[in-house]
């Protein structure tokens, strides 16, 4: 990230990789205090890499999200996107100085069909070097991840 930005922010990040039909893939997860406004959380879903990710609209999926504060529902979103955001531009959590570490983020996404979803797993069940906890429904091909 930007040092400048970082100097501002209290932000946590982190990606997921995976290779599906010989396409790299990433999923990236923020969540933390986005100055004005508020705080707030973000996955999207690129494809490319490694040095430069792209993104299509074709990508789209069902993405929920969901941000708590000290165990408090702050929002949730729905949404059939490649890109899912929201915020609280509340004036009590902007002047609350609120780290990133005090914000769960929860995420679900249910990936296009099996083989992605049978990819995106077999990648991530091997490599555990995330801040993630991971829940797999093979039912219906998606993953809920908690950071």
């Amino acid at each position: 990230m930007c040092f400048m930005f970082d100097l501002g922010t209290s932000m946590d990040f982190d990606q997921i990789f995976f290779t599906y039909n010989n396409e790299n893939y990433v999923f990236w997860f923020w969540k933390g205090d986005y100055l004005n406004l508020g705080i707030g959380a973000e996955l999207g879903v690129y494809y490319g890499g490694p040095d430069y990710w792209e993104i299509n609209k074709r990508l789209a999926m069902n993405m929920w999200m969901s941000l708590d504060y000290k165990g408090y529902n702050i929002f949730s979103r729905t949404d059939y996107t490649w890109w899912i955001t929201g915020f609280k531009p509340d004036e009590k959590y902007i002047k609350a100085n609120i780290n990133s570490d005090q914000l769960t983020a929860r995420y679900w996404i249910k990936l296009h069909n099996d083989s992605m979803y049978k990819q995106f797993r077999l990648t991530n069940t091997t490599k555990r070097d995330h801040k993630f906890r991971y829940h797999y429904y093979s039912f219906n091909n998606s993953v809920h991840i908690t950071f």
